[in-house]
């Protein structure tokens, strides 16, 4: 009589195919989380354009740029009437940082920023790298950038190994 082989896999075959799937599920993880670093970096540079544009707009009619009050406070004449609602960070679910500058009693000017996650970003290179303090607050403009100050102050068209500020001035 023949005698018939068993059919199946070995132990060793099993673990060495749980290995493989663990490793490049491990690898699947890794790469996603780096996307959603630069989806969500994205979107804050989005939301800093379009809360420029709003700027630009209500200082079009008004002559002058929001106090901090107004640019945070709905109904108060910024939103809903040039954006309709304030983005938030899509993390930490806060304001983005605003301060009114440039002048006394009105703001003549302002400073607008975000915290980026990945150090890399290309927009880091466009943007102003203004110290938080460096510009006059106007009565009323805001804290500018509390705790920001050596993030936002690097050189202008350089990455630093810690440049995760993304701001702008008008």
């Amino acid at each position: 009589m023949l005698k018939t082989a068993n059919k199946g896999f070995t132990l060793i075959e099993l673990l060495v195919v749980i290995a493989i799937i663990g490793l490049l599920s491990t690898i699947v993880v890794a790469s996603l989380s780096t996307v959603r670093k630069k989806a969500r970096d994205t979107k804050r540079v989005a939301d800093i354009k379009s809360l420029q544009l709003a700027l630009e707009m209500y200082f079009d009619t008004v002559r002058q740029y929001p106090t901090s009050a107004i640019f945070t406070t709905s109904g108060s004449g910024f939103y809903p009437t040039y954006i309709p609602s304030l983005p938030k960070d899509p993390t930490a679910n806060t304001a983005y940082y605003y301060a009114g500058t440039s002048g006394t009693a009105t703001c003549t000017g302002y400073h607008l920023g975000a915290l980026l996650e990945d150090v890399s970003n290309a927009a880091l290179l466009t943007d102003t790298d203004q110290a938080a303090g460096a510009i006059a607050v106007c009565t009323g403009g805001g804290t500018q950038f509390t705790g920001l100050s050596t993030d936002c102050a690097l050189t202008a068209g350089v990455q630093g190994s810690t440049e995760l500020c993304y701001d702008i001035t008008n």
